[in-house]
């Protein structure tokens, strides 16, 4: 959580929303409030799961409109050996950013 929206006591709906992009109707995120005005770490942390969720079940693809085809210019493409592939280059990453 706290790389998405800080480390608090008590969360906003704002910090909600900012969290799920705006996933639910505002009716579904007054009702998952635990509090009156807000949501308590735990609750947030529920958001965050099905925001996951979220991205999981949609996967991703090379159609979406908000990622254009220049964003992806000088990276490798794979080919075959997907997710053995995709490893390296996140170790990879970790590494040169630790």
């Amino acid at each position: 959580m706290k790389l998405f929206v800080g480390e608090k006591e008590v969360y906003t709906l704002e910090d909600s929303q900012s969290l799920q992009k705006r996933q639910y109707t505002i009716q579904k995120y007054r009702n998952k409030m635990d509090l009156e005005l807000g949501y308590y770490p735990e609750r947030m942390l529920s958001i965050l799961r099905d925001r996951c969720q979220y991205l999981i079940e949609r996967g991703s693809t090379l159609n979406n409109p908000h990622i254009p085809a220049s964003y992806f210019e000088g990276w490798e493409r794979i080919t075959t050996n997907h997710a053995q592939r995709l490893r390296e280059l996140v170790i990879e990453t970790i590494q040169d950013n630790t």
